[in-house]
């Protein structure tokens, strides 16, 4: 006979979570429909102990990246590629399906190794710290879900646990990988040699420079590459890291300058090519300039230009002649040259060893440079014979005029006001304010010149007539990009010469005399 009634349950049981529950009697046996023994709960979700408490997980994602493959209660293994190379966290967010435990039995969360502490109602965000370093990540992490109880089942054999893993790749931060730590300079007696300016390192730099006594020989490199980098080139040559290099000046030369290339190689991040770096070392002797002894010459002029001031030649010219043929020496055939108009700002080349035409009757500046080191002359070109006595005032060609104003193309003729020039007093008389030729409106089939941003309108405002064609030419002017044959080169730093096109100074004369023309 099978009957029905209540069940009451003994005072002090903590395991039964029913307080009324049915029984069925069969053969005279009373068997609780639903009941807790021995930790295993008959009514609810498997508790801690049980051999069918659950440990997994009903989603997982991460961020950045996507998990490949997508999620699956089934797959335990998968992995995730992070592009950006500055990425340094990585957030692991696993799902629980709440209704697999009692709120107050949920699994243990273990993340590497870490056990991780969570609230079970709030959503579960892990992070993951990448690396500390510039270098690559290549790892794999493991997320285990595991019973509390801590029991197994067959004597310890089967941990009531569960692992996710997850493949972690990221590529290195190229532009540190390849940027040199530390460049250590000595001098040939081995006293170590401090860069212009300081080196900084939260900033890779393209160009150190080195100064040196000026009897200095020469001087001895040790370039250390970032740990990640798996090369070193000195001047296009390989070269060992743990050896120094020596540098040596060259005969009458005042700088020397060396090509470092860190550089690095990964299948799996540069694709069968290599990245590098180029970093300029330039060894720099002191050297005067003042003391270089310039002469000019107007070939077919007037002859040679006149030193009447310490910074100032002056090269008479016929008063119809609309060009100068210029030609430019000095003694040290390593200082380089050029003139700098003061009219237009257009630099001219003078370091050839031959005549250059330019416009005559205007202005300019001849800059004499050795490595960092420069020095200027005033040079007027067209200044006919005797007006050097025209008033008792200094040209006006020897006046420095302020930021913002230009020299006046007639500065050869102008005289300020005293025996010497005073940027006060003078710099109406002898200057003018320069509008530069961005602000020229070129109009119909004409466009500003590519160098505009360092040229000037001639005479205070820009006139339509008189600086059409200083500012602008026409659109059939400009060159066009030439059609691409080859493959693109991704640039990861600055560009600097190479040794084979290094600027290099030019001899101005082959015979035993000054002058060739």
């Amino acid at each position: 006979m099978m009957g029905r009634e209540a069940f009451n349950i003994p005072s002090g049981d903590t395991r039964c979570r029913v307080g009324v529950m049915a029984r069925w009697s069969v053969l005279g046996l009373v068997v609780p429909a639903f009941a807790s023994v021995d930790g295993i709960n008959k009514l609810g979700p498997a508790l801690p102990g049980d051999p069918k408490y659950f440990v997994e997980i009903s989603d997982l994602t991460v961020a950045p990246g996507t998990l490949v493959p997508a999620f699956e209660s089934w797959i335990n293994d998968y992995s995730v590629s992070i592009t950006d190379p500055h990425q340094d966290v990585l957030f692991v967010i696993p799902e629980l399906n709440l209704s697999k435990w009692d709120s107050l039995n949920t699994p243990r969360i273990i993340l590497d190794g870490q056990n991780f502490e969570y609230n079970a109602i709030e959503p579960i965000n892990m992070i993951v710290q990448l690396n500390n370093s510039i270098g690559p990540v290549d790892r794999t992490i493991v997320l285990k879900l595991k019973d509390p109880s801590g029991q197994a089942l067959l004597g310890g054999l089967f941990p009531r646990e569960h692992d996710y893993r997850i493949h972690i790749t990221k590529p290195p931060v190229f532009e540190k990988v390849v940027c040199p730590q530390n460049i250590i300079v000595t001098d040939l007696k081995g006293n170590i040699l401090t860069p212009v300016p300081l080196s900084h390192h939260d900033v890779c730099r393209v160009l150190y420079t080195f100064d040196m006594p000026e009897d200095a020989k020469g001087a001895r490199l040790k370039v250390q590459c970032s740990e990640f980098a798996t090369g070193l080139q000195i001047d296009g040559k390989k070269a060992d890291p743990d050896v120094t290099f020596l540098a040596s000046f060259e005969e009458g030369m005042v700088s020397e300058s060396v090509l470092v290339q860190c550089m690095y190689e990964d299948p799996a991040w540069t694709h069968s090519k290599h990245l590098e770096r180029t970093v300029e070392v330039t060894l720099q002797r002191s050297f005067n300039l003042s003391e270089v002894v310039v002469q000019m010459l107007v070939v077919g002029g007037a002859g040679v230009c006149e030193n009447d001031r310490t910074h100032h030649f002056s090269c008479p010219l016929p008063a119809d002649f609309e060009t100068a043929n210029l030609l430019v020496n000095c003694d040290n055939e390593s200082v380089e040259k050029y003139l700098q108009s003061r009219v237009s700002g257009e630099r001219y080349d003078v370091s050839s060893g031959i005549p250059l035409e330019i416009p005559a009757h205007s202005t300019y500046d001849l800059v004499l440079e050795a490595g960092d080191f420069n020095y200027v002359y005033a040079v007027d070109v067209g200044r006919a014979s005797g007006t050097t006595t025209i008033g008792d005032g200094a040209l006006c060609s020897t006046l420095s005029c302020p930021t913002g104003w230009r020299m006046r193309e007639d500065a050869w003729t102008r005289h300020c006001s005293g025996s010497m020039c005073d940027s006060f007093l003078d710099t109406n008389e002898c200057c003018y304010w320069a509008y530069p030729c961005t602000t020229f409106p070129c109009t119909g089939d004409y466009v500003l010149k590519p160098d505009a941003h360092v040229r000037f309108c001639i005479d205070g405002g820009c006139d339509a007539a008189l600086d059409r064609d200083n500012c602008c030419e026409l659109k059939t002017n400009i060159a066009q990009p030439l059609e691409s044959k080859g493959p693109v080169v991704n640039v990861l730093a600055e560009t600097v010469p190479d040794p084979s096109s290094r600027q290099t100074s030019r001899r101005m004369t082959d015979h035993d005399g000054p002058w060739l023309v």
